[in-house]
């Protein structure tokens, strides 16, 4: 592409900075800089299909988790085990999304673990009561469900991708940049300053429980 035409866009991601816009630093919204990029008035966001929910009507309460993401690193295990055994322990069912046997220790008849492609994905997540995990892309897709009664946990890692580990405003840049701005945010539960302690896992595995009781 030849970045000298009169129209050209490009969005690119500067490790120190935060995005780039034509080559120029911008605090915009990527859905924003989408709509510019594609010359268009407003982003389109659409709700699932209602009729495309298949909620198990907490016969089988069921959490999700993505502990996983490129960019943002993963959640540590100590943290990772105790969410699920205190889960397990109200008698909720856990599946972890992923193929790394590292969490193959956690696993017994209460926890599972998948690997879902996208429309999996989506068919997965609208029989569940919540999905938990380290900020990724899969949330961006999945925000609209929370219109549905789907509650979305998502921690922002304090150890991240080493290339943003030299941007000083990391968390407010994921926090402004990538807010999930089309969801319902009574649905919505982000924890930003967190050190994925024992205490940490105990807090928002109760608050998943809790709002799960209150559904």
């Amino acid at each position: 592409m030849d970045r000298n035409k009169k129209n050209f866009q490009l969005i690119e991601t500067n490790y120190e900075t935060g995005f780039t816009f034509n080559g120029k630093s911008t605090d915009s919204h990527i859905t924003t800089l989408l709509t510019k990029m594609l010359d268009k008035k407003t982003f389109e966001f659409k709700k699932p299909d209602r009729s495309a929910i298949v909620k198990n009507n907490n016969t089988a309460k069921t959490v999700l988790i993505f502990p996983e993401s490129i960019f943002n690193g993963n959640l540590d295990l100590r943290f990772l085990e105790n969410i699920c055994n205190i889960l397990n322990a109200n008698g909720i069912k856990v599946l972890i999304n992923s193929k790394n046997s590292q969490y193959d220790s956690f696993l017994n008849e209460n926890v599972s673990k998948i690997f879902l492609n996208l429309d999996d994905t989506y068919r997965i997540v609208s029989s569940c009561n919540a999905v938990f995990g380290v900020r990724s892309g899969f949330f961006d897709c999945i925000q609209g469900y929370t219109h549905f009664g789907i509650d979305l946990y998502i921690v922002y890692n304090n150890y991240c991708f080493p290339s943003y580990n030299r941007m000083k405003n990391f968390k407010s840049f994921f926090k402004n940049a990538y807010s999930l701005n089309f969801c319902n945010k009574n649905r919505l539960h982000e924890y930003f300053y967190i050190k994925q302690s024992t205490a940490d896992a105990y807090n928002i595995a109760n608050t998943i429980i809790e709002n799960i009781g209150r559904n």
